[in-house]
């Protein structure tokens, strides 16, 4: 397992390389303006629809079915793939008809403080993207047949090719003077990349030269699809609804909201790609087999390994969130005022980083498992406190209230999961020692802090402050020394072997 999450951890890496270019690149061009509202807008009232019928399905009913079928029975595997395939297919055209022709009447329903040019260039953006979501839909398509079969390259790659077309773009955007420009990367990659991908999956066998003819079971086949994806496909409703939601209540805050929580989460999503994605997805194929006491013990490990690399991150952003910001965005066209809001935003996401990311894990480790009632009934927990502390808090703290929703609804949802658990010995003892060093960390932090230092050398400050103490905190203390020790020597016997 190890194995195959330091493979898709390397490829994320270059693929949120890339990100971070792209998102600084946007950022020099068009910082927190009407036009990078419209476009983060656009790419979520597009995706939104999508995401019902794509991620979460693929991942917890199709990627989980697949991988028992395919060794257990290849006809109603591929009987499995065709039926699926139909089925989201068929909905990615109905959805981006509709996208296209309502495009106007989507906009007005669900973003209440877009106006003037900044609503119509939402809605030719989203005319634009609707385009591409067959594409995007295929794409997630072939890329759940791999990771299915034990495969992660096209997973990890993905990042990286969309990223590529995302930075194209903005360049000829910004060259032309048309901002629609933006919103053409999402068909145009997609085209490409899907073809690539099928070239890639017949190359290596995947996927097999036989796959259309086998049709026998396919009621069968997609019936055990629907029955396990039918909690996630309402879990998917919520996720959607509050992502619209979160722009919806962003729009009312003010000009340039939208885009500053975009460039706000960019930070926290990083350690997600590197580490916690990787290790999710690695994660539903791995432990579909396993014992349920094997799996357990896992899942503590990984847990409390979680919360080593997590909580000292988390303190970090909060502390840190405008020197952070400053030297990643703060230039051209991001002024100290697109400074100030997406520090705001990113400190209050800073506050629940850490449980985010372990109840990512957690979920997906519920779906290897087929729980997914009890995914969709902790999820819908942490979902409505986000969604209520945003619309209740919004006017009172603007764009910090969004980033603390988020948190809240991160801190409900690992709590939740973690009382699920069976064997969580590991997780107490790190999450027992992070809370007794907590204080200690932000007190002399902030001290540092008010040296003045320019952003670059106050940064690397506090980054040397933060490796320090929580290093010495966890090699201190013999239950996380364990943990560390472990982790290392599976690594070194990894290179060892490879």
């Amino acid at each position: 397992m190890l194995k195959k999450v330091l493979t898709l951890s390397s490829g994320s890496a270059i693929g949120k390389v890339s990100g971070v270019i792209r998102e600084v690149l946007f950022a020099s061009f068009f910082g927190t303006s009407a036009i990078a509202d419209a476009y983060r807008a656009a790419l979520t009232l597009t995706l939104a629809p999508v995401h019902l019928f794509t991620s979460d399905a693929l991942d917890s009913a199709f990627i989980p079915q697949f991988s028992k079928d395919r060794v257990n029975n290849r006809a109603s595997a591929w009987s499995l793939f065709n039926g699926v395939g139909l089925m989201i297919l068929f909905l990615s055209l109905v959805t981006g008809g509709v996208l296209y022709f309502f495009a106007q009447f989507w906009v007005s329903l669900v973003l209440p403080g877009f106006v003037g040019e900044s609503f119509e260039l939402v809605v030719l953006m989203i005319r634009v993207m609707a385009w591409g979501v067959p594409l995007y839909v295929l794409s997630a398509l072939l890329i759940a047949l791999d990771i299915a079969n034990g495969n992660f390259r096209l997973a990890a790659i993905r990042p990286l090719v969309q990223n590529f077309g995302i930075i194209t773009a903005i360049i000829a955007a910004f060259l032309s003077e048309n901002p629609v420009w933006i919103a053409w990367w999402f068909a145009g990659t997609y085209l490409l990349f899907s073809i690539y991908e099928i070239i890639r999956l017949l190359r290596t066998g995947v996927l097999q030269e036989d796959w259309y003819r086998h049709w026998g079971d396919i009621r069968p086949a997609t019936k055990r699809f629907w029955e396990a994806m039918k909690p996630m496909a309402f879990f998917s409703l919520i996720i959607q609804a509050n992502a619209i939601l979160e722009k919806a209540v962003a729009s009312l805050i003010g000009p340039g909201a939208v885009a500053t929580i975009d460039y706000a989460r960019l930070i926290p999503e990083t350690a997600q790609v590197l580490l916690i994605v990787p290790i999710g997805l690695v994660s539903l194929s791995a432990m579909v087999s396993l014992d349920d006491s094997v799996v357990s013990e896992r899942t503590d490990r990984i847990s409390a390994m979680i919360l080593l690399l997590l909580i000292p991150l988390s303190g970090f952003l909060l502390v840190s969130a405008q020197e952070i910001i400053t030297v990643i965005y703060g230039r051209g066209a991001f002024d100290e005022n697109s400074i100030q809001l997406t520090s705001e935003a990113l400190r209050g996401m800073a506050v629940g980083t850490w449980a985010a990311s372990l109840s990512y894990v957690i979920h997906r480790i519920y779906n290897s498992r087929m729980k997914n009632r009890q995914v969709l009934r902790i999820g819908a927990a942490g979902i409505f406190v986000n969604a209520t502390f945003n619309v209740l808090a919004y006017k009172y703290l603007g764009v910090m209230a969004i980033g603390l929703g988020f948190s809240l609804g991160g801190i409900v949802m690992a709590w939740l999961y973690i009382r699920g658990l069976d064997e969580k010995k590991l997780m107490k003892q790190v999450a027992k020692l992070s809370v007794l060093g907590v204080g200690p960390y932000i007190v002399i932090a902030l001290l540092l802090i008010n040296y003045q230092l320019p952003s670059l050398a106050s940064l690397a400050l506090q980054m040397i402050w933060c490796c320090m103490f929580w290093g010495a905190v966890f090699m201190a203390a013999p239950s996380t020394r364990d943990i560390l020790r472990q982790f290392a020597g599976r690594i070194t016997s990894l290179r060892e072997r490879s």
